[in-house]
């Protein structure tokens, strides 16, 4: 079975594909796109009731950044 975190990889494999075709004009880049774009869309629409819970969040990731380590812990 296909996991989100999977979903994901080959949501970003296949940006990055479609990103290159529109980088070199390849015919199909446009097509690419667009499929990236439907697919993403669902995948959004399937992440989005999870999103309070997710760790990757850039306001959380900024602060967590920012504290200090207890001594010690490096």
């Amino acid at each position: 079975m296909e996991t989100e975190q999977d979903r994901l990889r080959a949501a970003d494999l296949a940006l990055a594909e479609a990103q290159e075709a529109a980088r070199t004009a390849a015919p199909d880049a446009g097509g690419r796109l667009t499929a990236w774009l439907a697919a993403s869309e669902r995948l959004e629409r399937a992440l989005a009731p999870k999103q309070a819970r997710s760790l990757f969040d850039p306001d959380r990731l900024a602060a967590a950044a920012n504290r200090r380590l207890p001594p010690g812990a490096s």
